[in-house]
């Protein structure tokens, strides 16, 4: 599937846009403020493509656990055009046994009906592993990435996560993170450049908001 899309044609990931549209957005965190900024990101998209004319539907737990036994957490009921798997990272070692990972597998197959995009996933993995052929081959991780990513539109927002799924098999195209979006209005012209973000990067856990007290 293509990534560059004719928005003329009417058709956009698969599906008419002349039409409401619904949309399945899946495992956000309710504690993490960078994953309610890349579902804003991704809304803002999707809203974009048609002339919002969208309406969400969102799985959103700080606590993957809480979803493990509750079927209704993803709307067995409705009918989706679109379900969506929102940014963050969701690419490790052993990521096959978690709860997060089983959860977006059951999401999907809750719904077979909808088009299927992983939008935005990243990488867990420091940029220096990048020839690392060692990393994601657990045969269990492999072939849940497999099934994740079947008859779906794989957009990841880095490099790395790229070129981990290209070596499995999966194929994936990288565009920058669905957070850049989330505040934007996309019929202004923005002539003013981007300003410097510092934020705080601890090597022992990756980016943090919880050092930056003490800094």
């Amino acid at each position: 599937m293509c990534i560059e899309e004719d928005f003329s044609s009417g058709v956009v990931f698969g599906v008419e846009v002349k039409e409401l549209k619904k949309i399945f957005l899946i495992g956000a965190s309710t504690i993490s403020p960078t994953d309610s900024v890349i579902h804003l990101g991704i809304k803002n998209i999707f809203n974009y493509i048609f002339d919002n004319d969208c309406v969400f539907f969102e799985t959103r737990s700080h606590d993957w656990l809480e979803l493990q036994d509750r079927d209704d957490a993803f709307f067995p009921g409705e009918k989706f055009d679109i379900s969506v798997i929102a940014g963050s990272p969701w690419l490790w070692d052993r990521m096959s046994q978690s709860f997060k990972f089983r959860n977006a597998i059951r999401a999907f197959n809750v719904h077979p009906e909808s088009k299927k995009i992983l939008f935005g996933i990243g990488s867990c993995f420091f940029l220096d592993q990048f020839y690392n052929k060692h990393l994601l081959m657990l045969p269990d991780d492999v072939q849940g990435i497999k099934a994740l990513c079947k008859n779906a539109l794989v957009i990841t927002r880095d490099g790395l996560a790229e070129k981990k799924l290209e070596r499995i098999g999966v194929s994936g195209h990288t565009l920058p993170c669905p957070s850049y979006l989330c505040d934007i209005d996309f019929n202004k012209t923005y002539d003013k450049t981007i300003e410097n973000v510092l934020i705080w990067y601890d090597p022992r856990i990756g980016i943090s908001r919880r050092f930056w007290k003490d800094k």
